[in-house]
C-alpha cells in the first residue's frame, strides 16, 4: 500500500525533472550578445566614387559588406549585429566605381587601400592575423588609407 504512493511520487518527480531546461539549468541556451562595429575610412583623398569595405570573421570568410560615400575625406559604416569575437576589416577607395581595387602593370594598386589595425603591406597584403581584432562590445575601428 505504501509503495504505490511512493511510485506515484518518483514518477511525478523525475518526470518533472525531465519537461526540459529550467531558467537556473546550465543546459539553457545563452542568448548571445550582438554588437555594432563602426568602421571609419580616414584619409581618402577625393570625394569620387566610393569606399568598399568587407567584414571577415577569424576563419577569413567575408561575412557582411558595404559600398559607402566619401564626405569630408572619410568614409563611415556601422556593422550591424556583429557578435563577440574576432573579426577583420579591408577596405579600399573605389575611385572609379567599377567594384574592383585597379592595379597597375606590376599589380600595385592605383587606389587607396587599407586593413584593419592599420599593419604595413609591404609586397602583397599584411598576414591576416595581423589584421584580426576583438569585438567584445560596440567597437570603433578606424582604418588609414594607402596610396
Amino acid at each position: 500500500m505504501i509503495l504505490f504512493p511512493l511510485i506515484c511520487f518518483c514518477s511525478a518527480v523525475f518526470a518533472f525533472a525531465d519537461s526540459g531546461p529550467t531558467a537556473f539549468s546550465q543546459e539553457t541556451p545563452r542568448q548571445e550578445l550582438l554588437y555594432e562595429l563602426t568602421v571609419i575610412a580616414e584619409g581618402v583623398r577625393s570625394e569620387n566614387g566610393a569606399v568598399i569595405m568587407e567584414l571577415s570573421n577569424a576563419e577569413g570568410e567575408a561575412v557582411s559588406g558595404a559600398k559607402v560615400s566619401i564626405r569630408d575625406g572619410e568614409s563611415r559604416w556601422v556593422f550591424t549585429e556583429v557578435p563577440a569575437g574576432k573579426w577583420a576589416v579591408r577596405l579600399f577607395h573605389d575611385e572609379n566605381n567599377n567594384e574592383k581595387l585597379d592595379t597597375n602593370f606590376l599589380g600595385i594598386p592605383r587606389e587607396g587601400y587599407g586593413f584593419s589595425n592599420n599593419p604595413p603591406a609591404r609586397f602583397g597584403p599584411p598576414p591576416f592575423g595581423a589584421r584580426l581584432f576583438e569585438v567584445q562590445a560596440d567597437t570603433t575601428i578606424r582604418i588609414t588609407l594607402i596610396y
